[in-house]
């Protein structure tokens, strides 16, 4: 079956964005971001469900589809065997991957075309693993999730990793994770990125003995983190989820990762107040709490969390000794008291954060 050519999808994306002007088409509804879903509906003559696509979010990253994965609105069978036979036109050759100039689409498994050597790390929104580009011979980290049946939760998180890439595209900055490609296949959507990390600066402070030089590179981790948070807030970017498993560490390098819940307001207002987003405790700021409007103000908080794990470390005491101190003057706070019990976290209280600055002097 021929497969068009990556040049020539570019232009079709060409031609859509000027109807997508035409048709004053918001930014969720663009058809210049899905022109091989296009050009495959235009093949098979079903043009009248390009709109079904858009409505239901899918772009060309979620494909290609398969039986299994298919969206749920087309329940006609000959029109979705249509679809998954010529979805292969559009489909990407895996030397493209890692060109990284745009998302590719796979119609194999992108396994066949790394090696695995070792699993990094494991949450609700993925895994990131080290592994061998058979091409290259190079070595990625590639964070992955699979793409499963479409529903509500699946949809979600690969949702979280689609914007993560788009993010990531965008960024370039010494103390910020680098995409190196990017792809799909049947059974996942994926990135690559670098460095490998040695360690998360969580990790690192918890379990590791620093060494003078370690030492020392620590005093300058400020500064670098300062420096990439100031970056994205300078591109209108929130990262609302910095805490210090989502800090990575090379050499004497780190680096901020994990976009997937990250916020772009350079088309809306700096100020939110969305409810639905995850977070954690230990780091998140008190209006995140209350539910109130928040805005950069709640990243640098979560940078001082951050900042106070280091300095705790930095002046010879542990991240246990400290969550120790905050759980036992938050108890002690609330024994005694018919008010409810106070949480040992900095955003619900800061004197025992006080307390404990004041210990490592």
């Amino acid at each position: 079956m021929y497969r068009i050519a990556t040049e020539t999808i570019q232009q079709i994306s060409n031609a859509l964005t000027f109807f997508d002007r035409q048709e004053r088409r918001g930014e969720s509804q663009y058809w210049r971001t899905r022109p091989r879903i296009y050009t495959v509906l235009r093949i098979i003559g079903c043009m009248h469900l390009m709109d079904f696509f858009v409505g239901e979010g899918f772009t060309d990253i979620d494909l290609p589809f398969s039986h299994f994965n298919f969206p749920g609105f087309l329940e006609d069978e000959s029109i979705r065997a249509n679809f998954l036979k010529y979805q292969k036109c559009v489909l990407t050759d895996a030397q493209e991957i890692e060109k990284g100039n745009h998302h590719v689409s796979l119609e194999d498994s992108g396994n066949q075309h790394f090696h695995s050597i070792a699993t990094i790390g494991q949450g609700g929104f993925g895994s990131v693993g080290q592994v061998r580009s058979k091409l290259s011979q190079k070595f990625f980290a590639r964070k992955r999730v699979p793409r499963g049946r479409p529903s509500e939760r699946n949809l979600e998180v690969q949702r979280f990793l689609i914007k993560e890439i788009k993010f990531l595209r965008g960024f370039d900055h010494r103390h910020v994770v680098r995409i190196l490609g990017s792809y799909t296949d049947k059974d996942c959507i994926a990135f690559l990125m670098q460095p490998i990390a040695d360690h998360d600066l969580y990790s690192f402070l918890v379990e590791s003995r620093p060494s003078q030089g370690q030492f020392m590179s620590m005093r300058n981790y400020f500064g670098c983190l300062a420096g990439a948070v100031d970056y994205l807030h300078t591109r209108k970017i929130r990262h609302r989820d910095l805490i210090s498993k989502n800090i990575l560490i090379k050499g004497d390098r780190i680096f901020i990762t994990d976009f997937g819940i990250a916020y772009d307001w350079s088309k809306t207002n700096a100020t939110t107040q969305h409810r639905d987003v995850p977070f954690s405790k230990e780091y998140t700021s008190p209006e995140v709490i209350k539910g109130t409007p928040r805005n950069t103000a709640s990243d640098m908080w979560s940078l001082g969390v951050v900042f106070l794990e280091l300095v705790t470390v930095l002046l010879g005491s542990t991240i246990a000794q400290f969550k120790s101190h905050m759980d036992y003057r938050s108890s002690r706070q609330s024994s005694g008291r018919s008010l409810p019990s106070i949480e040992p976290y900095a955003y619900a209280n800061l004197l025992a954060v006080n307390d404990w600055m004041e210990i490592l002097q």
